[in-house]
């Protein structure tokens, strides 16, 4: 039977976190938004977040023009967020893609150079149920009749399987998650899924037996070859849609 994953894997949120001060845009928990860095200061963050856990505190700064902002120059209260992908551009900037996850505040800086280091404590709100978001709504958030549906992820980082399978959650899904294709082979065989949502760049060393089967494209193309099936027989016709992480 299909869990509430957000009860079964939770993200650890360290203490300390590297800062990332942003103009001209709030992020706030759940958003999923491009952000264009370019400052010096700003890429190290970035890339020091992606050498760890891919959490990084996104923090506006009070004047827009500033380009050097001191901690006084900047919000306390942030969003801890998660950095889904990041990709270098032709003129030295960095296109990321970030998922905010929750609020917090920057307490003390312990490092300004050569990039902001801040010690962050997590806001911690209390959620509404979604019957009482949709009792008290004029119309429903959510036309549970049309998405309610049993979904399968894949997807070899923990980080990406939490955040993509709360996603799919909050619009009424119920989710699946597992790290490898082999896995996946596994849970068809077990449930009956409304589509697959895969990770296409799923990494071949992460598996420990190194089984070309557990990168994303060839899962694919193994589920839809069918042959490693005994039960599962709707192997050409099942939706797989590929993401990269």
């Amino acid at each position: 039977m299909p869990n509430d994953f957000s009860e079964n894997e939770e993200i650890m949120i360290p203490d300390q976190l590297p800062l990332l001060p942003v103009r001209d845009v709030v992020v706030y928990p759940y958003m999923i938004l491009p952000l264009f860095v370019g400052r010096e200061a700003s890429i190290r963050a970035v890339n020091e977040a992606l050498a760890k856990d891919r959490l990084i505190f996104l923090a506006a700064q009070r004047e827009i023009a500033d380009e050097n902002p001191a901690p006084e120059s900047i919000y306390p209260v942030g969003t801890i967020a998660m950095i889904m992908r990041m990709r270098k551009l032709p003129d030295g900037r960095v296109k990321i893609l970030v998922q905010g996850l929750m609020k917090g505040t920057a307490v003390d800086f312990v490092q300004e150079k050569p990039f902001f280091v801040a010690k962050v404590k997590q806001i911690k709100e209390k959620i509404a149920s979604r019957e009482q978001v949709e009792v008290e709504a004029e119309e429903p958030i959510i036309d549970k009749s049309k998405y309610k549906g049993l979904v399968l992820v894949v997807d070899d980082e923990s980080m990406i399987r939490i955040l993509v399978s709360r996603q799919l959650e909050l619009a009424g899904f119920k989710t699946i998650a597992v790290e490898s294709g082999d896995k996946a082979i596994e849970e068809l065989e077990k449930n009956d899924f409304d589509f697959v949502l895969m990770d296409k760049n799923m990494n071949i060393d992460n598996s420990p037996d190194k089984n070309f089967r557990n990168c994303g494209i060839e899962a694919t193309r193994t589920i839809r070859d069918g042959g490693v099936f005994r039960k599962f027989r709707n192997y050409k016709d099942i939706p797989i849609f590929c993401h990269v992480s």
